[in-house]
């Protein structure tokens, strides 16, 4: 993988392209999943580490070891989890938890590994499920459109709880957006651009459904 300085100008090899290419036809149709998002933004630098899942392998030709070595990322698991965890740098998959518990210190490591935020990180901590703002009440209340908080889903971590927090996440999931769409032309995967639009009209599609 040939690697710039700025983050998003990161080149595929033609084996790396065909690769890649592979992992998403697994995913053509499932218009839910973005899983193959987040590992764009990962070879592309804009993320450290992500989570790949074991389904994709079982009808893919290609092994997932096979696969993460020919994009040059490193990877680990965490017990007993048989999902692979995936990062560019090697260090970051040493600073992964030894196995899956809920005490505070394994989301705060997992959180890091995957570039979360530290105040996204402390907030999933310290706050209940059950007292979450529904993403449905911002819209019910007209602080944000289902267009807007869709974007939202693109940072890939719980927002912290608040007009502002979801603001933040808006913004930054609209850039992650629209770079994973410069990376479909960049990169020459129209599966890329297809997934990353399927992905966001089914989240459009889910919130305007929620406030019905």
């Amino acid at each position: 993988m040939a690697t710039n300085q700025a983050i998003g100008q990161i080149d595929l090899t033609s084996t790396q392209r065909v690769a890649v290419a592979d992992f998403l036809s697994y995913f053509e149709g499932i218009e839910d999943d973005r899983e193959p998002l987040r590992l764009a933004l990962v070879l592309a630098g804009e993320k450290p580490g992500t989570i790949v899942s074991t389904e994709p392998w079982r009808c893919l030709a290609r092994s997932p070891i096979d696969f993460f070595d020919r994009l040059g990322l490193a990877y680990g698991r965490v017990a007993p989890s048989s999902s692979w965890y995936v990062a560019r740098d090697p260090l970051r998959i040493s600073y992964l938890p030894e196995k899956v518990h809920d005490r505070p210190e394994y989301h705060r490591r997992l959180g890091w590994f995957f570039g979360y935020p530290r105040a996204a990180i402390d907030h999933f901590i310290e706050q209940e499920l059950s007292d979450r703002t529904r993403p449905a009440e911002f819209i019910a209340s007209g602080q944000f459109s289902a267009y807007e908080l869709a974007f939202s889903q693109f940072v890939f971590h719980v927002p912290v709880d608040s007009v502002h927090g979801y603001e933040r996440a808006i913004e930054q999931g609209k850039a992650n957006r629209d770079l994973l769409l410069e990376l479909a032309d960049r990169w020459e995967l129209p599966a890329l651009e297809h997934q990353t639009e399927i992905v966001y009209r089914f989240l459009v599609d889910q919130l305007h459904r929620a406030t019905r």
